[in-house]
């Protein structure tokens, strides 16, 4: 939603404050604006959804962190006792070589002990000593009980006793340290599960967060949008009232020229003529009926003239008149291309301007005439001339289009006296419409 739909209302908005607009109406405001607020709805009911997904997504995370906490803590006093174990299996294995060592050290002090007791007493029992395969063998011969003392024999079976406590113990620390190992291996396995179980949930809050800016953004440019419509809007309608009543002065005002015109014709009239009967007076009234007629039907747009030395610029179907038109008034006359969709020039003249217009316009050309006339060809689909370029009258300027703020083809031409107030085209065009 996100990145596609802010540029467009920040280009809605330059559009709407690039200035006076004559091209766009009340009434396509009116419609922009509701579109604004009904967008502004859907996002509050997307940032609501978005809000909770966040705060779900947070709590999956916080869940997922405290998981790994706690399976961290149980891999670190894993760790600990594989650790202690290990030592353990260490000090037994040290023991294990004391006592070996001792053992050995005992065995050679009973040797050299039998050696000196052969010495002095010559052989028979030390033979029988000496043939024994190990010392247990000669530990059950009595020769060996005779020639050695009851500490040394003593001594020796505790080592021996010892010994194979300490090798049982051994073998039972080492097996409980192959458990501790394969414990400590599935520990750290779950362990990196969780950690990405984290990571993942802290993508999906990150992401979560960002969908709840990126609607905060878009509901702030909406409603910024939203608000300088309406204002545009009170703009326009101030000046359109503004507008029509100066409209309904200057009507007035004719009104009471063409009256004044009418009555000092009528005296006129009154004075020269010879006859005063009754018959002549009900023709004058007549005159005067007629002149009430007239002055009634000034509320109307006049009627178009032609003649004015002024080429149609395209060969088509007037559809929209110069009027007041959706409140406010429609400044030029809209063409449609009945045979050619090749845009003319009016009249000789100079292009000052040429290109895209912001404002509703669309492609627009203007060109200034040498009587104080500047035409304007609107909506174009394309523009065949460039600003300061020389056209004559008939030259080809573009091709009917509908850019810009336009329901469909069609060239909407204007003639503006002295650069700015927009006229009747009809006063300046020649004949019908080619």
């Amino acid at each position: 939603m996100s990145t596609v739909v802010r540029p467009v209302v920040a280009g809605l908005l330059a559009i709407l404050l690039a200035g006076a607009v004559t091209t766009t109406s009340l009434a396509q405001d009116a419609d922009d604006l509701q579109q604004a607020r009904a967008r502004i709805d859907r996002i509050q009911a997307d940032l609501a959804t978005a809000n909770a997904a966040s705060d779900d997504a947070s709590a999956d995370l916080e869940r997922a962190r405290t998981a790994l906490a706690r399976i961290e803590e149980i891999v670190n006093a894993v760790a600990q006792r594989v650790a202690d174990q290990h030592d353990e299996v260490a000090a037994a294995r040290d023991d294990l070589d004391r006592l070996a060592d001792e053992e050995e050290a005992t065995r050679r002090a009973i040797r050299l002990k039998a050696v000196g007791l052969y010495k002095r007493a010559g052989g028979g029992e030390f033979t029988t000593l000496v043939d024994a395969r190990d010392i247990q063998s000669a530990m059950d011969r009595s020769a060996f009980l005779r020639l050695v003392d009851r500490h040394d024999r003593a001594h020796l079976e505790d080592l021996d006793a010892a010994i194979g406590r300490r090798a049982a113990a051994a073998e039972v620390l080492a097996a409980e340290q192959v458990s501790l190992d394969d414990l400590l291996a599935e520990q750290e396995a779950v362990m990196r599960d969780a950690r990405e179980a984290r990571e993942s949930r802290a993508l999906a809050a990150a992401a979560a967060r960002d969908e709840v800016s990126e609607l905060e953004h878009e509901h702030d440019d909406l409603t910024d949008l939203a608000d300088e419509i309406e204002r545009a809007i009170a703009e326009r309608e101030a000046a359109e009232r503004a507008a029509a009543e100066r409209a309904a002065a200057e009507r007035a005002a004719a009104e009471r020229a063409a009256a004044e015109e009418a009555a000092a014709a009528s005296s006129t009239s009154s004075a020269s003529t010879t006859s005063s009967d009754d018959d002549t007076d009900d023709d004058a009234s007549d005159d005067t009926g007629d002149a009430g007629v007239t002055d009634d039907s000034a509320d109307d747009p006049p009627p178009p003239t032609s003649g004015g030395g002024y080429a149609w610029p395209l060969c088509g179907t007037v559809t929209s008149e110069y009027k007041w038109r959706w409140g406010r008034q429609h400044e030029g006359i809209d063409i449609d291309d009945d045979r050619t969709d090749r845009i003319t020039a009016a009249q000789s003249g100079t292009v000052i301007s040429a290109g895209w217009n912001s404002g509703g316009y669309g492609n627009l050309v203007l060109i200034q005439h040498g009587d104080g006339v500047v035409t304007a060809y609107a909506h174009q689909r394309s523009i065949v001339v460039s600003t300061g370029q020389s056209v004559s009258r008939g030259q080809h300027i573009g091709y009917v289009g509908s850019t810009g703020r336009s329901t469909g083809p069609h060239l909407h031409f204007e003639t503006r006296v002295g650069g700015s107030e927009a006229v009747n085209p009809r006063q300046f065009l020649s004949g019908g419409g080619c």
